[in-house]
Parts: structure tokens; C-alpha cells; sequence
């Protein structure tokens, strides 16, 4: 071969060769590339266990959710200490020196005493779950108590009965307490609104001064 004809088969083929510069690219695209699909890959597998988690917790509060019968909830007396108010049964264990049968509020357990958490009696027409006679404002105020408890104690269940029936669904009883919250939270809000338009006024009297009458101000 000639030495013309060796330099031109050289020039040729660097023609054909990729440059450097074309080589880089190409490298860096397919990194992108794989680094993309790695990322869509662990998306997946993370949300994929975050959906596993949910539906976890979600069947574990639907296990946790227990209907009790009067007679189930009256043997929690003793090593465990079960309460109800409102037909919300409550876990008291935590507090035997209140639940216990030593306890000052031993009468409440095994039982839903609704009616008694306004009276505050201990006798049959007090611990009943029965607020039949009380006002709008009384049965609040019970509903207040079972607020009280779900902040201190954990809810386990809901007993069959007056305010839930056999599925756990709400029965018009309860549906009557919310009636009566309701309508006190309105009556709350519009003294507050009242109070607020026309502040309250104060007088005293004085052999000196005489009457003085002044309001507060807004």
C-alpha cells in the first residue's frame, strides 16, 4: 500500500470514529437515564409501603373497635375495669384507685351510668345510661364527660343498646344528645356575641360620692 493510500484510509477513519465530546454525551445520557429509572423503581416501592401501612393501621383500628352486650360489659370488674358513657366503653384499668371495687367511683364500672354523671347519684334511677327529664344544657354537660374520657382513657368499644345498635351504627338517642350539644354551643356563641355588642355595666354607691354607675369598655 502506498503511503497515499495509507493516509487516506487513516483520514477515514477518524472520520467514522466518535469523538470524545460524543462519547461524554452518550455516557451521561445513559446515566440519566438509569438514575431516572432507579428513581421511579423506589417510588414505587415506598409508596407501595406506605399504602401496606395504612391499610395496616386501618385494619387494626377496625379489629380495635369492639361492640360489647350489657352483660359482657358488667364481668369488667375486677382485674380489668370497663366503663361506659354515653354507650362509649372506656378502658379505666389504669385507675383502680377510682374504678376498683375500693374505689370512690366503683359504681361506674361494668355499666353505662350516663344519667349519673349529672345527677351524681348512686341509686338505680341514676345509674342508668337513660336521660330521659334532663334539659339541653344537662345532657351537654354529660356529653362534656364523655369528651373528658376520651382525653384520659382509651376508647375499646361501643355497647349495644340505647346509643348504638347491634352493627355500631348511631341510633337516634345519641343522635338527640348532638341535637342538644348543638343547641347550647349556639346559645354559648350568641351571649358570647351579645356580651361582646353590649359589654357589661357595674354601680356602686358611696355617702360621699353618691352613685356612680360606669361599663366596661370594649
Amino acid at each position: 500500500m502506498s503511503t497515499i493510500d495509507k493516509n487516506n484510509k487513516k483520514s477515514d477513519e477518524s472520520v467514522n470514529q466518535p469523538s470524545s465530546s460524543t462519547q461524554s454525551s452518550f455516557s451521561n445520557y445513559k446515566w440519566w437515564l438509569v438514575s431516572f429509572v432507579l428513581i421511579i423503581i423506589i417510588s414505587f416501592i415506598v409508596q407501595r409501603q406506605i399504602n401496606n401501612d395504612n391499610n395496616n393501621n386501618n385494619n387494626n383500628n377496625i379489629k380495635s373497635e369492639r361492640l360489647f352486650s350489657l352483660d359482657e360489659l358488667q364481668t369488667f370488674t375486677k382485674d380489668e375495669l370497663y366503663l361506659a358513657i354515653l354507650g362509649h366503653v372506656f378502658n379505666v384499668t389504669s385507675a383502680p384507685r377510682f374504678y376498683s371495687s375500693t374505689g370512690s367511683y366503683k359504681f361506674y364500672t361494668g355499666r353505662d351510668a350516663s344519667r349519673s354523671f349529672h345527677t351524681g347519684g348512686t341509686s338505680s334511677e341514676d345509674l342508668t345510661d337513660d336521660l330521659t327529664g334532663l334539659t339541653d344544657e344537662d345532657i351537654a354537660g354529660v356529653y362534656g364527660w364523655l369528651t373528658f374520657y376520651k382525653k384520659q382513657y382509651p376508647q375499646i368499644g361501643k355497647l349495644i343498646g340505647r346509643y348504638f345498635d347491634s352493627n355500631g351504627k348511631l341510633t337516634e338517642h345519641f343522635k338527640n344528645v348532638l341535637t342538644s350539644v348543638n343547641i347550647i354551643e349556639k346559645e354559648k356563641e350568641e351571649k358570647a356575641r351579645f356580651e361582646k355588642q353590649w359589654p357589661p355595666c357595674n354601680s356602686e354607691w358611696s355617702r360621699d360620692a353618691g352613685r356612680r354607675v360606669w361599663c366596661t369598655e370594649k
